[in-house]
């Protein structure tokens, strides 16, 4: 597979997605499908991620809408804090209220913060600081991504290394 390193150019990010290949993806996905073409051009030294940000019943997921709102009432908690930083957020369960983003209704998944960088925890740094900054009540995500990533990309950094070869 073909490489770009981070630092020739800028990988581009959009509010759905850190793209995380060089080229047309639609063009990349039909060229596969005719047997023209497998090879993937990746941006070489490049790490997305993405943490989720919830609000209970998360993680819990009651088979019904009316259930939630009936034990664990969600519908209409305001999201605030992530003015500017739009393009890496990928939102789920919220409509706009008076020109606030609120939570529309359901288990209470409210959105995918992503970013990249050319190490893992990198990628981390500035999710965090958007979550942080978020302001919404009884948010929850996952705080400790920063101490485990490292060993989890050590732990398939020889495949990696493969794949790339």
């Amino acid at each position: 597979m073909a490489h770009k390193d981070v630092a020739d150019g800028e990988i581009p990010v959009a509010a759905d997605r850190v793209v995380m290949i060089d080229g047309e993806v639609g063009e990349l996905i039909s060229d596969i499908v005719q047997g023209l073409n497998t090879k993937m051009n990746l941006f070489e030294n490049a790490f997305a991620s993405g943490i989720r940000v919830t609000i209970p019943p998360y993680p819990i997921e009651p088979k019904s809408s009316r259930a939630i709102q009936k034990h664990s009432p969600n519908k209409g908690i305001p999201i605030r804090g992530y003015e500017g930083n739009e393009n890496n957020c990928y939102f789920y369960e919220i409509e706009e209220k008076d020109e606030v983003l609120i939570h529309s209704d359901g288990t209470g998944v409210i959105a995918v913060i992503s970013d990249y960088w050319d190490t893992p925890t990198g990628s981390l740094e500035l999710p965090y600081e958007i979550l942080d900054n978020m302001k919404i009540p009884d948010k929850q995500y996952r705080t400790d991504l920063r101490d485990v990533l490292p060993q989890m990309y050590e732990d398939v950094k020889e495949v990696l290394e493969d794949v790339w070869a």
